[in-house]
């Protein structure tokens, strides 16, 4: 069989989701080999959360217990620890259900490795273990996959996925209130925090498993990520191929077939872009991050604008300028972005969100929400609106990225409260100063996949990129399809190809397009 009919990793949101619970897993198959401590346990279900704003993926570690951390400034910690750990004995009883059921991995008798603190933007904080990369100490899953012929999920008996046994020992209490068994950090390949002196060889993250696999997935180093927006009554009455994906192959592996044409049509894909360097290291690359320099809302003039243009009499453009420089220049500075689906919500500046509170939501500039827990609302109907966001590379290239407003700037939660309305995926850093330093970039998370399908290119095979010789790089493409300016499929008419995978559709149709 030809690799690409495999490497295809099935993805689906978690049922029954709330805002807070919007978690994309990756499902795996527990498959120890024979006399294994894990053998008791093969057949079980993991669902890993996908996270492309980590690079290190962990388990929850049996009789995993609290992690608590600690508000007291680094200066005055000395030698202390940041966190205490503790028993979940003043968790509800509905979490400890939750803790019960939860599928977790035993610790290894053989030594630890390596222990570490793993602390996430949004407070989450917890004390990792890692053991070394061996069959004595492997987790090994069945591979998921796309099964092309029959259009369905399935997994691959024959190949496994040797996860190294990463454990988390102590976690902090919302992390772990999350319906997921762990974490699959999909970072920037060659990033292997909090990990030190790691290669590829030590399996400490996913492209690292795959790097070091048999050799099925042809380029482990780039993926395609595709994410649906959580919609039970779409999903229902969707074709079975209209799926959330992570895919491992070459070309186009979704696109839309009209009925009676030959030819398969695909979203347009931008230019590579070419992602920055860590913002305090240089040498190294951390995040999937662009520059950031404008937000334009496009509000339709008439019943059937044009698509594919930006015609004054068929649009009216409300622009963002982001950091426009005082010189009469006219340049554009920008912020730094990281493209982040494991964050519930884009996180912007909340000057930013200002604006689009009061000229994109038309809502009172008064009633503004002055918490950073709070997402923000609207009352508005933005199906017919496009977003454009403006973006620079490392390389100083310019791209403007075209989407549908809708799947932006909604979400399918009601706002709570009496206002009513719908809630929309942004929210304003918990203090605007902690996330706007040098180290941290700025955060599009779930809604901007909602919006726009991503390719992820990290452009080597070796054990990291480093830059000047190898620059990972993002292409975007909208979940939609345009053509002579008319909308001819959105979201949920974008299918994985029927029967065949993009080499053999390519052949089959004369479409050397799709392996692009």
């Amino acid at each position: 069989m030809p690799t690409d009919c495999k490497p295809n990793t099935y993805m689906s949101p978690s049922e029954n989701t709330t805002c807070h619970e919007a978690w994309y897993t990756v499902r795996l198959i527990l498959s120890a080999e024979p006399g294994s401590d894990l053998e008791p346990m093969n057949g079980h279900e993991y669902k890993l959360a996908v996270d492309t704003g980590d690079g290190s993926f962990w388990f929850y570690a049996k009789d995993f217990v609290q992690c608590i951390k600690l508000n007291i400034p680094a200066e005055f910690l000395d030698d202390m620890e940041d966190s205490i750990v503790c028993d979940w004995s003043d968790a509800t009883a509905e979490f400890k259900q939750k803790y019960a059921l939860r599928a977790v991995i035993p610790a290894s008798t053989a030594p630890i490795r390596e222990l570490r603190s793993l602390d996430y933007y949004d407070g989450g904080s917890l004390n990792v273990a890692r053991w070394p990369a061996s069959r004595a100490c492997d987790i090994p899953f069945v591979a998921p996959m796309w099964d092309w012929v029959n259009g369905k999920p399935g997994y691959m008996g024959d190949y496994k996925l040797r996860f190294a046994r990463v454990l988390a020992m102590a976690v902090d209490k919302e992390t772990a209130a999350q319906g997921n068994d762990g974490n699959l950090g999909m970072g920037v390949p060659g990033y292997r925090a909090p990990w030190q002196n790691t290669s590829s060889a030590d399996r400490v993250t996913f492209f690292d498993i795959l790097n070091e696999g048999v050799g099925l997935v042809s380029k482990p180093m780039c993926l395609f990520m595709r994410l649906l927006a959580p919609n039970g009554h779409r999903l229902a009455h969707a074709n079975q191929r209209v799926q959330s994906f992570v895919y491992y192959g070459v070309g186009s592996p979704c696109g839309y077939l009209r009925p009676g044409d030959e030819k398969i049509m695909t979203p347009d894909c931008t230019a590579p872009l070419y992602i920055f360097p860590d913002l305090l290291n240089g040498n190294s690359y951390r995040w999937w991050s662009l520059q950031l320099l404008s937000l334009t809302l496009l509000e339709p003039l008439n019943a059937n604008p044009n698509y594919a243009t930006l015609e004054p009499t068929d649009w009216l453009q409300r622009r963002i300028p982001i950091k426009e420089a005082n010189d009469g220049t006219g340049t554009l500075n920008g912020i730094r972005v990281m493209f982040d689906s494991g964050s519930m919500s884009s996180v912007l500046p909340q000057w930013i969100l200002r604006i689009i509170w009061t000229q994109w939501f038309h809502m009172q500039a008064e009633q503004y929400p002055n918490t950073s827990a709070q997402w923000l609302y609207h009352h508005r109907d933005f199906s017919k609106h496009d977003i454009l966001f403006e973006f620079r590379d490392c390389f100083g290239k310019v791209e403007l990225v075209r989407c549908n407003a809708q799947e932006f700037l909604t979400s399918p939660w009601a706002a709570p409260g009496p206002q009513g309305g719908t809630m929309a995926c942004l929210v304003q850093s918990a203090t605007e100063t902690s996330i706007d330093l040098l180290d941290e970039p700025w955060i599009l998370g779930l809604n901007f996949f909602w919006a726009a399908m991503l390719r992820l290119d990290a452009t080597h095979r070796g054990d990291r990129p480093i830059p000047g010789q190898s620059t990972p790089y993002i292409q975007f493409a909208p979940q939609r399809i345009v053509r002579n300016g008319q909308k001819v499929a959105g979201p949920w008419d974008l299918e994985l190809h029927a029967h065949l995978p993009p080499r053999m559709q390519a052949t089959l149709r004369g479409q050397p397009e799709l392996l692009v």
